[in-house]
């Protein structure tokens, strides 16, 4: 096995200052790297053919690389005794990362996405979100989508694994300190490989799962592409009317035949036109002035005079700040719904001006575009991903070269790294316990994951600020990812360990809570598809609950 001996001190031999500094230097590097593997794979949104893979198995699985390589440095060390030792630390940071994943960035996410409770289709949609002085528990929460009770019982299911090791082991575990492990692990040794090949078998279903699904959405946003371009070319024939009267035609109508807007959404392709053209006259795709309102009705052939367009221009501007933003821009087009008539409508579907002031404006698919429901209502406040500057004028094909090239850098100079300092830092934290007589199960399942999972922590609270439902949910589905792979992945490790290397589970309290949490957490997430502040309180809770309940079953004799 893969080893670095020759270029990192041994932690043994460490004086207490000394395993600080190498405990933070090699968190610090770990960190990074967890960063870079993050960063890159998040590269991977742009690229719709991949991006719905990214949240739910590029992010989870390179997420789960440092707590798997610290498993298996963990037991890695030809005196069985001593590699049993040490595996505790593998266990604590398999234990701390898979509950501190599940709970402290989960309330994070909520504190951070929190909007106003109301009714499920209305909590995104008042502005502010959360209004100024909203301070209970129960009053402010967010909205989840179905996708994470499918993955709620994902997780609580491959966390089942645990007990094909740790009910037979409970059968010959004396529960006393200095008994050879010999005897445990011949008699455990079939099961860790029973439990190898079924870790083996629920990644695959897993991946399968997630790869039929992300086959379903990149179909929709096939779909939508090809009827966003239809639309758009439509539009070049008959202006901004054909959207118009897409749109009109799906609203109920009143007894006088006027339309009633309600909360009917504005479908994602005639959205997506509708953003097409506002990019084509928005000073760097954030505002419209009057002058560049004025040019978009004249060349789309809907601006009957100059006093028509200030009418329109102080409709839209609600905020009279000079210029018009996307927000603005869609409330105009709902007002022209609303306001439609015939002079309006004979006059769209006029030919294309010869002496039009702006070239036309061809419909292009964004490479970041991938919609999953191409009836689904897209948040008002809800941001695309944004193509890197110096990428932006570059041809789409160049674009996902340049993103290929660059993510697989990122993630293999930083699963390389993790490679490198996951041996030392597992030798550092064995040693902190032996110095501070803390068990070293303790010390990695609070250190480790400040060091190997921090990433996943900062990228949750960040999705969470854009307070979308959408956002919520990629950051929790995230999480509960993170936990499969540590269920499969890193699980499947230990497994082969146990069983290459002659160890035996010696960890029931442990197992008793990561599973429990795991499933605490699953019933959360499948019954409480609004989750208020008072719900995330609960949740970061179960993260000292946790060590308590470990220290209270070890002291009743189980380890």
């Amino acid at each position: 096995m893969v080893s670095f001996p020759n270029f990192f001190c041994d932690a043994s031999g460490m004086g207490d200052a000394q395993l600080f500094w190498a405990f933070f230097s090699y968190g610090y590097v770990l960190f990074m790297a967890s960063n870079l593997i993050s960063d890159g794979s998040e590269l991977l949104l742009l690229i719709p053919s991949i991006a719905g893979l990214v949240g739910s198995v590029v992010l989870p699985i390179l997420g789960a690389v440092p707590d798997g390589m610290m498993v298996l440095f963990s037991g890695v060390d030809p005196d069985i005794e001593a590699a049993q030792e040490k595996v505790a630390v593998g266990v604590g940071a398999l234990a701390g990362s898979t509950i501190m994943l599940l709970t402290i960035p989960w309330f994070l996410a909520i504190s951070a996405g929190r909007v106003d409770v109301k009714e499920k289709d209305q909590m995104y949609k008042s502005n502010p979100k959360l209004t100024p002085g909203n301070f209970g528990l129960s009053t402010q929460g967010v909205l989840l989508k179905p996708a994470i009770k499918d993955n709620a019982k994902l997780m609580v299911l491959t966390s089942m694994i645990y007990f094909v090791i740790l009910i037979p082991a409970l059968q010959v575990d004396t529960m006393k300190p200095g008994v050879p492990v010999t005897g445990e692990s011949r008699y455990e040794h079939k099961f860790a490989l029973i439990g190898a090949f079924l870790c083996l078998a629920a990644f695959s279903l897993y991946m399968v799962l997630q790869y039929r699904a992300t086959v379903n959405e990149s179909a929709d946003a096939h779909t939508f592409e090809r009827k966003a371009t239809a639309t758009a070319d439509n539009m070049q024939k008959f202006g901004l009317n054909f959207y118009i009267e897409e749109y009109r035609s799906q609203l109920p109508k009143t007894d006088a035949e006027k339309p009633l807007l309600g909360d009917v959404p504005i479908p994602s392709y005639i959205r997506s036109a509708l953003r097409t053209i506002f990019d084509s006259y928005a000073k760097d795709h954030q505002v419209i002035d009057r002058g560049a309102f004025e040019d978009v009705f004249k060349d789309l052939h809907l601006a009957p005079s100059s006093a028509w367009v200030d009418k329109k221009f102080a409709e839209t501007d609600e905020d009279g700040n000079g210029v018009v933003d996307f927000k603005e821009f869609i409330l105009c087009f709902k007002h022209l719904v609303l306001d439609w008539n015939e002079d309006i409508h004979d006059m769209g579907i006029q030919r294309q001006r010869s002496s039009s002031r702006r070239p036309s404006i061809t419909y292009v698919a964004p490479l970041q575009d991938n919609k999953a429901n191409n009836n689904e209502e897209v948040e008002d406040d809800e941001e695309p991903e944004d193509i890197p500057e110096e990428w932006k004028d570059l041809d789409p094909p160049e674009q996902r070269k340049r993103i290929l090239l660059r993510s697989g850098w990122m993630m293999g100079i930083g699963t390389l790294m993790v490679l490198v300092f996951s041996d030392p830092m597992v030798d550092v934290l064995s040693a902190i316990g032996s110095t501070t007589g803390v068990p070293a199960f303790y010390v990695s399942f609070v250190l480790a994951p400040m060091a190997s999972n921090a990433s996943e922590l900062v990228a949750a609270y960040n999705y969470a600020l854009k307070k979308t439902s959408k956002t919520i949910t990629i950051s929790m589905s995230t999480l509960e990812g993170a936990a499969c792979m540590n269920n499969t992945f890193c699980l499947g490790i230990f497994f082969a360990l146990i069983y290459v290397q002659g160890l035996a589970w010696r960890f029931s309290a442990e197992t008793a809570v990561i599973v429990g949490v795991q499933v605490v957490m699953g019933f959360i997430a499948y019954t409480k598809e609004i989750q208020t502040l008072f719900t995330g309180c609960v949740i970061i809770s179960l993260y000292p609950a946790s060590l308590v309940v470990v220290v209270v079953l070890e002291a009743m004799g189980y380890d």
